[in-house]
């Protein structure tokens, strides 16, 4: 059965991420900023590395 509208379903967990370098300083920076999507089966990417690459494709150019 669906979850009403605006519930997140029962089966759907919030995802844990794993940053291999989470003490550098950015990495650091961007972790303390909530993540204000609901949780979905289909992250790929933490905020954090949305966030890093986002600054980094923008340092780029």
């Amino acid at each position: 059965m669906a979850a009403k509208k605006g519930e997140i379903p029962a089966h759907i967990k919030k995802k844990e991420f794993f940053h291999p370098n989470a003490q550098h300083p950015i990495i650091y920076i961007l972790e303390s900023i909530e993540d204000p999507r609901k949780p979905s089966q289909f992250f790929r990417y933490s905020l954090t590395s949305v966030l890093f690459m986002v600054i980094v494709a923008t340092m780029s150019l």
